[in-house]
């Protein structure tokens, strides 16, 4: 992986990764997942976003133990297993399942966390929740969202403030759909927000390089351009030469989440027909189905595994069911001596 982002060949190596151990019908998920997630993780794989998932999801666990029982507890706690990508398990699909669903809802995952264990401990529940709990559909699954929904503000807000990526700023700018839908995301953030246009603007414009200050200006009030515009030239003044550009990054450091997977493209799916790498994408799962196929016989070796497994389990349960029978029937005949002469 190079500094800023993965290269072709670190999301076929991902790719392989997550078909040894994750199922099909997991990963078909991903393709609207890759255009739901929070804007920090449009560009991962979705082994890479699950591992920094499961990362974060043990940090907030340890502070929950810390909390809520005692340091001495948070610091032999893991919340997960060690080997939770060695080879595919149960807790590794529920981590998986629960990232999903984080990117479903467009959460940071920290933020997710940090609401999460917080709304768990209020309840005084014993346990930490685990990561098929964090969304708590039990009892308060009308009252998760609705509280969600009031706290994540100002949290989400400065989660944006936070937020500095390279396939975001103006060099590395295709107009791909991912960088024009961050682009309205933060125009609606600004016009919404109280403050000053000038610093407003000059945050997500000049600090960050994430915003045309020709597309941002035209949301100020043309009695309040004058003094924002006067503010973004002391600002473009001072940041010159303090902003250090970077060479433009390849067309693949802008690849959805979903690139190269198989299970995800579908060519005919809307995600798919307006993705300008999928070209790319269809080079990529074939490098990735070709080499599942050379060293696996198969596309998922986990789903392969699994089918054998139950039909191994049916021919037992068919085979204990037909002794039963038997032995009933055998049992229910006349022994010999019995019959009348």
């Amino acid at each position: 992986m190079t500094e800023d982002y993965l290269s072709f060949e670190d999301r076929v190596r991902d790719n392989i990764t997550a078909l040894r151990l994750v199922m099909p019908y997991v990963l078909m998920r991903e393709r609207e997942r890759a255009h739901s997630k929070w804007y920090a993780y449009r560009f991962m794989s979705p082994l890479q976003a699950t591992v920094l998932f499961a990362d974060l999801y043990r940090e907030a666990f340890k502070r929950y133990i810390r909390t809520h029982r005692d340091a001495h507890d948070a610091d032999a706690a893991q919340g997960l297993g060690t080997r939770l990508f060695g080879e595919p398990n149960r807790s590794l699909t529920e981590v998986w399942n629960a990232r999903q669903r984080a990117d479903e809802l467009g959460l940071p995952y920290n933020l997710l966390f940090e609401f999460s264990f917080h709304f768990a401990g209020r309840r005084t529940r014993k346990r930490a929740p685990r990561p098929g709990q964090l969304f708590d559909s039990g009892n308060a699954g009308i009252a998760w969202p609705l509280e969600l929904e009031k706290w994540i503000v100002d949290p989400l807000h400065q989660e944006v403030q936070r937020l500095s990526l390279p396939q975001y700023r103006h060099e590395n700018y295709r107009s791909y759909p991912v960088q024009r839908e961050f682009h309205d995301y933060l125009l609606a953030g600004i016009e919404e927000r109280v403050g000053a246009w000038g610093p407003k603007l000059a945050h997500h414009c000049i600090s960050r390089r994430h915003l045309p200050i020709g597309k941002a200006i035209r949301l100020v009030p043309k009695g309040a351009r004058q003094l924002a515009i006067r503010h973004l030239r002391d600002e473009l003044e001072f940041a010159t030469g303090r902003n250090e550009r970077a060479g433009r990054l390849p067309d693949i450091a802008i690849a959805p989440g979903c690139f190269g997977l198989p299970f995800a493209f579908e060519g005919t799916s809307p995600e798919c027909k307006s993705c300008p790498l999928s070209q790319q994408c269809q080079g990529a799962v074939r490098t990735v189905s070709d080499h599942m196929h050379d060293r696996f016989g198969t596309l998922s070796p986990l789903e392969r595994s699994r089918k054998k497994s139950t039909t191994e389990t049916t021919r037992l349960r068919v085979q204990r069911f037909r002794a039963r029978k038997k032995a009933g029937e055998h049992e229910g005949s006349p022994q010999p001596e019995e019959i009348a002469v």
